[in-house]
């Protein structure tokens, strides 16, 4: 979450220093804030709640870069300020009606711009003009893919056995929680590669001292895991952060 929050405030005084706002920040923000509620859902037992929360977390990150590629690809201060003001609208009233342009030569099923910004535009799109890999959006569709399976088959507890004294209790579930716990980390850590991806070392947005203590934060956690063995089950539930990681330390020599 550390990381996270450092990266997007790096991102925002990088652009404020090019006297331009991050239009990703609103989404981001809320998309930080989301993240905290699942942590939180997960901790007290909600998980179907929890996970349907980081559905939507993708969604606001996929935004995000949305707008800010659109406002990084503008040539003058007239499309600048056009991209700025259908941004302001959307944020009011939601409502965004994709350019046709847009639309032209992406794979999206049927999609027209009165879908609006769904995971399923956003991601051929930004694959498609390439802010974000088409790898890491081969990640984030398998990992949406199983969201939405767990979401809908999570199986609903039945009163038939006795009704419960307190309706609204719900059960520590350990295995729910690990997997839960799996799921949060991978989305983590599929978001923070895509944002590196794009803001550092696509647009050279982040600096090496800001990216320094970004990264430090990650890789921390495997050390914590080392310091807590035996202690503690594990601190890594997923290999996908593990791997990210990995991949720091090997760019930065570590």
């Amino acid at each position: 979450m550390f990381s996270l929050c450092k990266l997007l405030r790096v991102q925002w005084e990088s652009f404020k220093r090019q006297e331009i706002n991050a239009l990703s920040a609103p989404f981001h923000l809320q998309a930080l804030r989301d993240l905290k509620a699942i942590i939180l859902l997960i901790l007290t037992g909600h998980y179907k709640a929890a996970i349907s929360l980081l559905r939507g977390v993708i969604e606001l990150y996929l935004i995000g870069l949305y707008f800010d590629y659109k406002l990084l690809n503008t040539n003058t201060k007239i499309e600048r300020d056009v991209v700025i003001r259908k941004v302001k609208t959307y944020i009011k009233t939601e409502e965004y009606k994709v350019p046709h342009e847009d639309i032209v030569n992406v794979n999206t099923r049927k999609y027209t711009n009165k879908d609006g910004l769904n995971y399923l535009f956003l991601s051929e799109f930004l694959v498609k003009n390439k802010a974000i890999k088409g790898k890491a959006k081969n990640r984030m569709e398998k990992l949406w893919g199983e969201l939405n399976r767990y979401v809908h088959s999570k199986e609903l507890e039945s009163p038939e056995k006795g009704f419960p004294v307190c309706p609204a209790a719900v059960k520590i579930i350990p295995k729910e929680y690990d997997k839960c716990i799996e799921f949060f980390q991978r989305g983590v850590a599929i978001i923070i590669k895509i944002l590196l991806d794009f803001y550092y070392r696509k647009h050279k947005l982040i600096e090496q001292e800001g990216l320094a203590e970004i990264i430090d934060w990650i890789i921390k956690l495997e050390n914590i895991e080392k310091d807590l063995k035996g202690t503690v089950k594990k601190v890594l539930y997923s290999s996908e952060f593990r791997n990210l990681i990995h991949d720091l330390k090997k760019e930065l020599n570590i």
